[in-house]
């Protein structure tokens, strides 16, 4: 077991096996989400990124989508806020240039130009729409079934002021 802080999120591509690795992502998001409980332990079945932004009139919808996604704890939910609609007037107070990169990094590894709001990317591995439940959930279950996947199982423990993850 190891004491863990976790300051931000990585992104690491697998040049041999052409294929996202989220592991940063995942266990920071993973320890966010557990930490309000003293022990939490449970399989990761998909690690789930939103790309969303203030000014997208169909991301609110997703953003509440969201919430209720990441009450299972099974699943890594990240709300990653763009700012490439910020020229239409309506600057984003929540984005980082940062996770524009990382949406259009997914785009050029699936060989497709598909960058949208509200979109999710499951698994690093598939896209679809951020406001439909159902076809997160397909998504979800058919990444579980991609050798390329990243599994994750994570524990997390409070140990006074710190965490332990496992």
């Amino acid at each position: 077991m190891r004491t863990a802080s976790i300051y931000r999120q990585s992104l690491v591509f697998d040049r041999r096996r052409h294929s996202w690795r989220i592991l940063g992502a995942a266990l920071a998001a993973a320890v966010a989400a557990f930490a309000a409980t003293n022990v939490a332990r449970a399989e990761t079945k998909a690690a789930i990124e939103l790309f969303t932004s203030q000014g997208c009139s169909s991301c609110p919808p997703a953003d509440k989508l969201m919430g209720e996604l990441a009450l299972d704890r099974s699943l890594v939910v990240m709300s990653l806020a763009v700012d490439y609609w910020d020229y239409l007037g309506w600057k984003d107070t929540l984005a980082l240039k940062g996770h524009a990169k990382r949406q259009h990094a997914y785009s050029k590894v699936r060989g497709d130009r598909e960058v949208y709001t509200p979109q999710v990317v499951v698994n690093g591995l598939m896209h679809v729409a951020g406001n439909d439940r159902a076809a997160i959930e397909r998504a979800v279950e058919m990444t579980r079934r991609e050798s390329k996947a990243m599994r994750l199982n994570i524990g997390v423990t409070r140990a006074g002021d710190a965490l332990v993850v496992e």
